[in-house]
C-alpha cells in the first residue's frame, strides 16, 4: 500500500509520494548542513521546497519546454524561492548555499 502525504499549500492539498517526499528531505538535509539552519528555518525550507516543486510542475504543464513562458516562469520562481530565503536566512547562510552551488557546478563541468 502506497502512503501519500498531504500538504497544504496555498488553500491547495497537495500529495506528495514517498519517492519525491526522499528527494525534498535529501535536499533539506544537505541544506541544513551547508547553511546551518535551526529547526525553524528548517520548516520553512521543507515548506518552501515542497511549494517550488508544484510550482515548477505547473509551470511544465503549462508550457512547452524551451519556450520563452517556460524559461520566464521558472525564472521567476527561482526569483522568488530566493527571495523567501532571504526572509528567514542570514546573509552568511545564503552565501554558504550560493558557495555550495558553485562548488557542485564546477564539480559537474569536469
Amino acid at each position: 500500500m502506497t502512503m501519500l502525504i498531504m500538504l497544504s499549500l496555498n488553500g491547495v492539498a497537495q500529495k506528495v509520494n514517498p519517492k519525491l517526499q526522499e528527494k525534498f528531505d535529501a535536499q533539506l538535509t544537505e541544506m541544513t548542513e551547508v547553511m546551518e539552519l535551526d529547526e525553524s528555518q528548517q520548516a520553512k525550507v521543507k515548506e518552501l521546497i515542497t511549494k517550488v516543486h508544484f510550482e515548477r510542475q505547473k509551470v511544465r504543464k503549462q508550457h512547452e519546454k524551451g519556450t520563452e513562458e517556460f524559461k520566464n516562469g521558472n525564472k521567476a520562481i527561482t526569483k522568488n524561492y530566493h527571495q523567501a530565503l532571504r526572509g528567514f536566512c542570514s546573509n552568511e547562510q545564503m552565501k554558504a548555499l550560493f558557495a555550495n552551488y558553485k562548488k557542485k557546478k564546477a564539480n559537474k563541468t569536469k
